[in-house]
């Protein structure tokens, strides 16, 4: 992290840019043509940091993979509690301002980065989402997340997303 965290700003710039990357953090890639469309979501307060890293990281991740994709990052900026339900919701509606449908959504947290390439992120089937992260490596301990945990990192179709009404606005 505190390597990715000193890189110059306008090389990180530059380097995105000839990768392909364009402003609002949508990537397609030239060379081929993607399966999916995706955007990622991620919501986010005070985590400047995680956010830069998360960034630095997933781009190239992403682009490897020859992925379809945006990046919508959402910020809460009041003193209220962390309303992760909500700012997914916003996500949603954020991507709908793109003027072109995506196929399904990651909702991804801020601080989970994938540790290999062979991490799928593309869409799930309709009416299956998809949990991303099984085991997190807090305190160097790779635990699984458990049976029923559903959060960090989830795949789920923009047909199931909507015919859900999205997240629920009280999940906090």
């Amino acid at each position: 992290m505190a390597a990715i965290l000193q890189e110059d700003q306008m090389t990180v710039e530059s380097k995105m840019e000839a990768a392909g990357l364009k402003m609002g953090g949508r990537y397609q890639p030239e060379d081929c043509r993607s399966p999916h469309k995706v955007a990622i979501v991620v919501p986010v307060r005070d985590r400047k940091d995680h956010l830069t890293v998360f960034l630095r990281y997933m781009h190239p991740f992403l682009q490897r993979k020859q992925l379809d994709y945006v990046i919508i990052v959402v910020e809460q900026s009041d003193g209220l509690p962390f309303n992760r339900g909500m700012l997914m919701n916003v996500g949603f509606k954020e991507a709908q301002l793109f003027n072109e449908t995506f196929d399904c959504f990651i909702l991804h947290d801020v601080d989970m980065l994938p540790e290999h390439d062979g991490n799928p992120y593309t869409c799930p089937e309709v009416g299956k989402p998809r949990q991303m992260a099984f085991a997190l490596d807090y305190f160097k301990n790779y635990s699984s997340v458990g049976e029923g945990f559903f959060g960090a990192v989830t795949a789920i179709s923009a047909d199931d997303f909507g015919r859900i009404n999205g997240m629920a606005n009280s999940f906090w």
